[in-house]
């Protein structure tokens, strides 16, 4: 694990990697794009450029230049959908990596969001990967055969060092977050979605009572200070899930701990972030190497 990325970088950034692994994680990308769009356009996103709009409005307001790349907006809707997929197929699966990392980066610039930029990230390293689409299945690309199968290793390296580099900026920016490290986030957070989630045409949380009361209430009632442990381990895990995903011994552990905080993750936002937690959970068999 550690040792293959080693030595990929001690021999002057040439090495292999093992064909299976980088066609799951293909398949895996192709699911959260094809999850995002479907997900978006249950909330309107074919209308969110419309003139009128809030987001028409805030998008003029930030890029003046670039109004009349609105009219791109619905194409690029059809574009991420296409691509993902023909990356699940396997089908021209380098064309679809960038054209899907280029509609990514599109979107970013509606709803600006590190998620968004970190499928365009993998999606780019996906490009850059030997032995793209020779695996048509989940359950080939754990077959002996693709693991013998070996392929130029540069955008396997590119995605391991986009994963670490999300765990501890995201960690980095919580630890200087005090009302994150407080616990006060994530109690206001939970608050504002079980109270909103009402007024929403398509239901984004499922919180039972019990857990509004206790984790959602007030601050007097003692709900920040129930998040505390959780928002300070949270953070620690950030910071050592890299470490021990690169090592054998911990990867098994690694993978198991990274799931479950993934499974939180997405507990707290289920709709939203079920893309982005398939994508970082996938990259872990990149980097068994």
């Amino acid at each position: 694990m550690a040792e293959w990325l080693l030595d990929y970088y001690a021999h002057g950034l040439t090495g292999t990697a093992p064909a299976g692994p980088i066609n799951v994680f293909r398949i895996v990308i192709a699911v959260a794009a094809l999850w995002k769009v479907v997900y978006e356009l249950r909330r309107g996103s074919w209308h969110w450029l419309d003139r009128g709009t809030f987001l028409r409005h805030e998008f003029d307001e930030r890029f003046p230049r670039l109004r009349g790349w609105t009219r791109l907006h619905r194409p690029l809707i059809v574009v991420k959908a296409v691509a993902g997929l023909m990356l699940l197929t396997g089908v021209a699966s380098y064309p679809a990596a960038i054209a899907l990392a280029l509609a990514m980066a599109a979107d970013e610039c509606i709803e600006p969001n590190y998620h968004v930029v970190y499928i365009a990230s993998c999606s780019i390293g996906l490009a850059l990967c030997g032995g793209l689409g020779e695996v048509y299945s989940v359950w080939d690309g754990f077959s002996g055969a693709a693991r013998a199968e070996r392929h130029f290793a540069f955008g396997v390296t590119l995605i391991v060092i986009v994963t670490v580099s999300m765990y501890w900026g995201t960690a980095y920016r919580k630890i200087r977050t005090p009302l994150f490290t407080s616990g006060t986030v994530l109690r206001q957070f939970t608050g504002a979605q079980a109270r909103s989630g009402k007024s929403f045409p398509h239901k984004e949380t499922w919180y039972p009572e019990l857990y509004v009361r206790y984790f959602g209430g007030p601050a007097r009632d003692g709900a920040s200070a129930r998040w505390k442990p959780l928002s300070l381990l949270t953070i620690g895990m950030e910071i050592l899930l890299p470490f021990g995903l690169l090592w054998p011994v911990t990867w098994p552990v690694a993978v198991a701990l990274g799931v479950g905080m993934h499974l939180a993750f997405t507990f707290l936002y289920p709709v939203r972030l079920v893309p982005f937690s398939l994508a970082a959970v996938g990259s872990y068999l990149l980097f068994a190497g």
